[in-house]
Formats: C-alpha cells, sequence, structure tokens
C-alpha cells in the first residue's frame, strides 16, 4: 500500500514534483524507492537542494494568490527561550531486547518492523495477515528474525484487539506537542484508542526484560504521554500501558 500511494504520488503531478527527506545513510521508504532515480538522473530533469539552499517565501498581500517568481520558503522556528526535544530523551538509553541471551541480531530493526506490522494491523481493526506483513516490511526496512516475530506479533494482535474491542477510535501513530515550562517534547503514541470519555495509550516495546525494569525506564515517557492527553481532554480519564512484546506478551498499566 505504501508503495501504490508513492506511485499515485510521483504520477499525478502535471508539470513538478517536489520530494523531501532527510539524507541518511541508509535510505528507507520512498527514498530508497527512488534512489536510482535520484542518484542517476540529469540536471535537466532533477534538481537537488539541501534546506540551508531552499529559497525564503515572499509574503503576499491577502487574498491574492499568484505563481509569480520570487516566492520564499520561511522555515518555522521555536521561539526563542524555548527548548525542544523528544520524549523518548526523557528515558534512560538502552536497547530493551539486546541482550547477551537474544535471538535478535538487531533489536531495533526488529522493533521498526514489528512497530510498522502492528500499525498496518490497527489501521484494519486488528485484520490481516502476519506473515505476509512481516515478509512486506522486512523488504521494506531490513530482514529480521520471522519466525521469532511472527508468534509474538500474534500473540500482541490477540491480546490487543481484545483490549481495544469496545473502542469507538483507533489513532496509530498519534503524533504530539507537550509544552512544559521552557520546553517542547515531541512525541509519537504507538496506539490511541477512544473510548466513551476514556482515553487509553498502548506504547509497544519488544523485550524480554521484566515488567519492573522496563516500566521503570519508560516511566517518564509514559508520564509524558498522559499529560499530552489530560491537556487535550481534561476531565476524561487517561491510562497509558505498555505492551511487551518477548517470549510472552504482557500488558503493564503505568503508575
Amino acid at each position: 500500500e505504501l508503495t501504490n500511494v508513492f506511485y499515485v504520488a510521483m504520477t499525478r503531478a502535471r508539470d513538478l514534483v517536489v520530494l523531501s527527506g532527510a539524507g541518511t545513510k541508509e535510505p528507507k521508504g520512498w527514498l530508497k524507492q527512488s534512489e536510482g532515480f535520484l542518484q542517476s538522473a540529469s540536471p535537466e530533469v532533477l534538481r537537488k537542494l539541501s534546506f540551508s539552499e531552499m529559497p525564503e517565501v515572499r509574503s503576499q498581500e491577502s487574498g491574492i494568490r499568484s505563481q509569480g517568481v520570487g516566492v520564499r520558503y520561511v522555515p518555522l522556528k521555536v521561539p526563542e527561550g524555548l527548548k525542544r526535544k523528544a520524549v523518548t530523551s526523557l528515558c534512560e538509553k538502552k536497547l530493551a531486547i539486546g541482550n547477551l541471551k537474544s535471538e535478535i541480531a538487531n533489536p531495533s530493526l526488529y522493533g521498526t518492523v514489528g512497530h510498522a506490522v502492528l500499525e498496518e494491523l490497527a489501521k484494519n481493526r486488528w485484520a490481516g495477515d502476519i506473515p505476509d506483513l512481516v515478509a512486506l516490511f522486512s523488504a521494506e526496512f531490513g530482514e529480521v528474525e520471522i519466525d521469532v516475530l511472527i508468534p509474538q506479533l500474534e500473540a500482541a494482535r490477540n491480546l490487543l484487539r481484545k483490549e481495544t474491542a469496545d473502542a469507538s477510535a483507533l489513532f496509530t501513530e498519534h503524533p504530539f506537542v507537550l509544552k512544559r515550562g521552557d520546553v517542547l517534547l515531541d512525541g509519537t503514541m504507538d496506539l490511541f484508542a477512544q473510548f466513551s470519555n476514556v482515553w487509553k495509550i498502548f506504547d509497544y516495546k519488544f523485550t524480554n526484560e521484566s515488567s519492573e525494569q522496563v516500566l521503570e525506564r519508560y516511566a517518564p515517557q509514559l508520564v509524558a504521554y498522559k499529560e499530552a492527553v489530560q491537556k487535550l481532554h481534561p476531565g476524561a480519564a487517561v491510562s497509558a500501558l505498555l505492551v511487551l512484546i518477548g517470549e510472552s506478551v504482557r500488558l503493564v498499566p503505568a503508575v
């Protein structure tokens, strides 16, 4: 589906296609799919600009729309006196599944594929073929231990389907910005479920560690999640839960 969306976006433009992305060492997603074109296209077809080379947007009179020259792009700036950082920076830096006994060669990649599959399942109210989805996202992000991951995802789906059976809406990869004093915290909730005046936040962690260890590490992240939702929905009951996915699948509520 991601490939289809990218294809439609690329082939519907009449005169100009604008692509934006980070110049990482290991391109992913649409950047990986178009890597061959981006490396081989001639200057007559492709123009590359770094962010610092982007022109600024020229202001126009109210109500006037123009395609004239001199358009300038003004990047959004964080007001002075405010710092911006990711919610994950509140937590201790440590790979949860990366231990000497782990079967997982690349824990970060393993978690990326697992998150992508669960996101796709949640979008379809937990319907979908997990082996096919694992194969799809492994092809996009990189090969992982599918014999280990597939049964873990099946167990996670069963648990999450039960936990969200009465939800009126499910939001996947739900982004937010939380202001705390002079700090802006950027975050993304893996799964955000709406019930009758009740909200539940589910955060996926692929790990075999104990519930106590993982909760201790990620408690600040869960607290920020709850705080953000409570500010958005004053008076509503909000709970945050860790979904620990490993040799067993466990649900751990935030304290």
